[in-house]
């Protein structure tokens, strides 16, 4: 019988080793872009202007949704609670603090860290409660979380303005709280993981895991009341979302005049980036499966364990998602994240 262990302990000591370049880079990231001496303005993400600008537009009370097409030719490009959270914390901390509004760029980016930080506290919660105490890949569990909301896959999200880091935390919590609750009470459970999806929904609209990985666990698990009740409270949350938004919101929402090209070429500079940032968790699934003596025996565990069965779920309806629609203009590797 081949001893693994050695080839396990390499794999650790890979991870912890990215794990200290990795918050090294995000170090000098931050020092860059972050000055508690003088308000800077620097882009560190894509059309970062944009969230900017909308952040100020609710901070001044004027419309965050306009017609990108017409006078004065500008857009909010997310969803309204990514613009309501960020500009009320912005602006709480600017009156708090007695700041000009030049600040608004450096609070902003501490709201994207902070959001990073909870992410972390949250998967950290999610995988304790996932890995079986006394397993050898518990101890992982902290290295592992820290590298998901700071490592090169996120790169400068973590300290920039956007949309996908509340988001994926909204979704971490949702999940958690579900694997929860589901075994002693399904519908509460469902309404609970509704509500944390429908949040992560309204911070960007295109966010739609929670609802599908659910409706998959749902319909695997034969559950079909809580089915429904997950499509009844998605369909009335966004649908009040359309009827009570404006013209421009709903064109916004739908994507309308905006270029939905796909581009083979896109999607395998973003698979090939995918795959040289996120070797440390390749090395971390791989020693996994090399552990399984018993496949049988392994899915079968998964499909009795909620936690177990719900992650492959959002494994699967990631994978469905995310690859296609990386292929988009502008889309990166981050979006894997």
């Amino acid at each position: 019988m081949i001893n693994l262990l050695p080839i396990k302990n390499t794999m650790n000591g890979i991870i912890w080793l990215c794990l200290l370049v990795s918050l090294l880079l995000m170090a000098i990231r931050a020092y860059w872009a972050i000055s508690l001496s003088e308000p800077l303005f620097v882009i560190t993400s894509g059309a970062e202007e944009d969230s900017l600008l909308g952040f100020w537009k609710y901070i001044k009370d004027r419309p965050v949704f306009e017609d990108p097409h017409r006078f004065p030719f500008v857009g909010s490009a997310y969803n309204w609670l990514y613009y309501a959270f960020y500009g009320t914390a912005i602006d709480i901390t600017l009156n708090a603090l007695l700041l000009e509004i030049e600040w608004l760029p450096t609070i902003g980016r501490f709201v994207s860290l902070a959001w990073a930080f909870a992410g972390v506290i949250a998967a950290v919660t999610f995988f304790n409660s996932f890995v079986e105490r006394g397993s050898e890949y518990r101890p992982l569990i902290l290295p592992y979380s820290i590298f998901l909301f700071f490592g090169p896959l996120v790169g400068f999200w973590a300290i920039s303005h956007n949309v996908e880091l509340a988001a994926t935390v909204l979704g971490i919590i949702g999940s958690l709280m579900f694997c929860r609750i589901y075994g002693n009470s399904p519908l509460k459970a469902t309404i609970v993981a509704c509500v944390f999806g429908y949040l992560a929904w309204s911070f960007k609209q295109s966010h739609i895991f929670i609802v599908l990985t659910l409706a998959l666990f749902m319909f695997i698990r034969g559950d079909w009341r809580s089915l429904a009740l997950v499509f009844f409270l998605n369909g009335l949350g966004w649908s009040a979302a359309i009827i009570g938004g404006s013209e421009a919101y709903v064109k916004m929402l739908f994507q309308k005049g905006v270029d939905k090209t796909l581009e083979l070429s896109r999607l395998w500079i973003n698979l090939k980036n995918f795959s040289l940032k996120s070797t440390p968790i390749i090395f971390f699934l791989t020693s996994i499966a090399i552990g399984i003596r018993d496949p049988r025996s392994f899915f079968q565990k998964i499909r009795n364990d909620d936690y177990a069965l719900f992650s492959v779920c959002g494994l699967v309806v990631s994978i469905v998602i995310s690859i296609p629609f990386s292929a988009k203009q502008g889309a990166s590797e981050n979006y894997y994240f």
